[in-house]
């Protein structure tokens, strides 16, 4: 690996990783975290929630080949399950960390550039009014990597408006995420890393409201859709989630409330294009279409022709959701091994 001289003994970024069961994937993402090519030292920090699948045991298998480059954390009994908000990173990684920068990445995706650290490195050293810095990213099949999709939020490199993250529900990867530590201290003595709501909606609004957010075209990391114990894929099947995604918007309007406050009012306008795409991001994944209809009408129509037989099939038929979504998923592993 290339060092500056004068970074040899200093740690400018630190990864943090967050993993649960996720034995089948995690060593995908932390070799993506090894393979980074940087002219500065970079740490790797990894907290497992006490998985029962061997997540644990391969990690510290990586931490004992790379002593001081790796750090794990275990812990006897799942945080997450006692209620613990904002993740991991604020009580179990972030006390750890030496950089002056702070990465994301989740230990069932994985970064595929090899130059993501030092790209997003050289964007914010270039510019001290970034506070932030994301880039686009892949959505693939868990198992066989084929890419199904490419989640970019521009197709040029830019800087990003504040008010167009607000109005939209998710801007960017978790696993494209790159920013300055004096932005993350902010967070955690802000009132909105309490608020119940989605950690990586929490930490891109308040680091934007932080300072410029600077957006690479550049697809960085990888993301795999509904993989194997992820919440998103656990969601889909819950017989709860209905009353789950009404908490999950009742929580993303809450979010924007505070940071309408945080702003002082000066983002009015994408607060409340923030709370209208939350109201209908519940209507449409709990397909009540006669809302849609009704209130979103112009909306609703621009959406993917698939969407939206789904959403009227669900409301006539809400019991042939789940056949539904797993024929749908045989049938999208197959293509996926062909």
């Amino acid at each position: 690996m290339l060092r500056r001289e004068s970074a040899m003994n200093d740690i400018a970024v630190s990864v943090f990783c967050s993993t649960y069961n996720q034995a089948d994937y995690i060593s995908d993402a932390i070799e993506s975290f090894l393979a980074q090519e940087t002219d500065f030292e970079y740490e790797i920090l990894i907290n497992d929630d006490s998985s029962t699948d061997g997540t644990a045991e391969i990690a510290l298998g990586y931490e004992r080949a790379y002593p001081g480059k790796i750090t794990v954390v275990t812990h006897a009994e799942n945080m997450f399950s006692k209620g613990i908000l904002g993740g991991a990173a604020p009580y179990f990684l972030y006390p750890l960390a030496r950089g002056r920068y702070f990465a994301w990445c989740e230990g069932d995706d994985y970064w595929v550039d090899r130059k993501k650290l030092q790209k997003q490195f050289d964007v914010m050293e270039r510019d001290e009014s970034a506070s932030f810095c994301v880039h686009s990213s892949l959505c693939v099949q868990p198992a066989t990597k084929k890419v199904i999709g490419v989640n970019r939020f521009h197709d040029i490199d830019g800087y990003v408006e504040y008010d167009e993250m607000l109005g939209n529900i998710q801007c960017f990867a978790t696993s494209s995420f790159f920013v300055r530590r004096s932005a993350y201290e902010s967070y955690l003595k802000s009132k909105i890393i309490g608020i119940k709501a989605h950690g990586d909606q929490k930490l891109s609004l308040f680091f934007g409201s932080q300072g410029r957010v600077h957006y690479i075209d550049e697809a960085m990391s990888a993301y795999r859709v509904a993989a194997k114990g992820s919440y998103n894929k656990s969601l889909l099947l819950n017989p709860d989630r209905n009353a789950i995604e009404k908490d999950l918007c009742e929580s993303r309007v809450a979010l924007l409330t505070a940071i309408d406050e945080l702003t002082d009012g000066a983002h009015k306008e994408g607060v409340a294009k923030g709370k209208e795409a939350a109201r209908y991001a519940y209507y449409a994944s709990t397909s009540q279409y006669h809302v849609l209809k009704r209130d979103w009408d112009c909306l609703f129509k621009e959406e993917r022709f698939m969407k939206r037989a789904r959403i009227r099939i669900v409301s006539i038929c809400p019991h042939l959701f789940e056949p539904i979504y797993r024929l749908a998923k045989r049938m999208a592993f197959a293509i996926g091994r062909r």
